[in-house]
């Protein structure tokens, strides 16, 4: 063991109190026993079993040449049990180094525990670190949780390699699952402002949000359809100060220059605030008008030109339940605490406090 001061640790993320304020005595306990398992196992000296001993971290070897701490009937080549640290490392590479099919198990027994825990005292120290040697390696199925500046840090350090791989198998699971639980917070921080090309989020697939969603600016980039080996094609979103929605088309008038045009059937329990524009095609119709407004999802026109076309426009604004009880604030006053910050710092000159700063990074 090396003879540095043990940092004190506090009660966090779940841990009970008791537990954190026994930790380092029941570190030093269980090193004496280890301490004492150690050598004899190295030496392949026999330890006795004394069931009758009375401290329950006595070190044990049964028959079958099986050690038991705290056991006097281990059932694995080391068995460990009680109310203390099972196997404690200090050391300058691996405090505990496990090989196999799993190389390390932790199993979280009851509330307030934890399968694998892991504590950084230091700046620039790690809770829990990993990383992957071998082509198609990759972490799977782990719980981590984590109390620091960064309760969990992971970095990809090669071409296609993947700092967090997290999967979802069964329904309503989360492969990541990110919390924001104070004002201004946000469950999950992307961040891409200093590399060129780079992408703050990816999404391959569907994607939902069930909530409003706020962007500087919206749009499409595709493969360009004339060059997509070569270059992007890019549009920009048709925005508005209300949840407005377009319908449009082309219209076939008959021989009296009328037209019934006909909706979506869910059309009117969606819209409201219904408007309209027709224009004349190939033909001036100064008569053209709406002679019937929008019932039973369809509306008419009158007054064209016999058999020629109409090129129609109808807009509504959504009176669905949700954006009924999510009106939409087109101007909003900035909290206490964000005021003065802002969501894009870098376009104001000598104001660059941020509404999301961008996480420190570790020492």
């Amino acid at each position: 063991m090396t003879s540095h001061e043990e940092p004190q640790p506090t009660a966090s993320i779940g841990e009970p109190a008791e537990r954190a304020e026994s930790t380092s005595v029941s570190r030093r306990r269980f090193a004496t026993g280890l301490a004492a398992l150690v050598p004899a196992l190295a030496a392949g000296g026999a330890i006795a079993a004394d069931p009758a001993q009375a401290d329950p971290r006595a070190v044990r070897r049964d028959s079958q040449g099986r050690v038991g701490i705290g056991t006097g009937e281990p059932d694995a080549p080391l068995h460990v049990e009680g109310d203390y640290e099972a196997i404690v490392g200090h050391s300058g590479k691996f405090g505990v180094l496990g090989a196999g099919s799993v190389g390390v198990h932790g199993e979280a027994l009851g509330p307030g525990t934890f399968g694998v825990y892991g504590y950084a005292a230091e700046p620039g120290a790690r809770a829990f670190g990993g990383a992957t040697q071998a082509p198609g390696s990759y972490g799977m199925q782990l719980g981590v949780a984590g109390d620091h500046s960064h309760g969990v840090y992971s970095e990809a350090g090669g071409a296609d390699s993947t700092a967090v791989y997290a999967v979802a198998h069964e329904p309503r699971s989360h492969g990541v699952y990110g919390a924001a639980l104070a004002r201004d917070s946000a469950g999950i921080f992307a961040d891409a402002r200093e590399v060129a090309g780079a992408h703050a989020l990816w999404a391959e697939g569907r994607t939902h949000v069930n909530a409003e969603s706020t962007h500087a600016a919206a749009g499409f980039k595709i493969d360009h359809p004339q060059d997509p080996n070569g270059r992007y094609l890019a549009h920009a979103a048709v925005e508005s100060h209300e949840r407005k929605t377009v319908y449009d088309g082309v219209a076939d008038l008959d021989g009296r220059g009328r037209a019934v045009i006909r909706l979506p059937h869910w059309f009117d329990a969606l819209n409201a605030d219904v408007r309209y524009q027709l224009t004349a095609i190939g033909a001036a119709m100064p008569n053209l008008h709406v002679s019937r407004a929008v019932e039973d999802n369809h509306f008419e026109v009158a007054g064209g030109v016999a058999h020629h076309r109409v090129s129609w426009q109808v807009t509504g604004v959504r009176q669905d339940i949700w954006a009924a009880a999510h009106p939409l604030a087109v101007e909003e006053q900035k909290r206490a605490g964000a005021e003065g910050r802002l969501l894009h710092p870098a376009l104001h000159p000598g104001n660059r406090a941020a509404v999301h700063p961008r996480p420190a990074g570790p020492g």
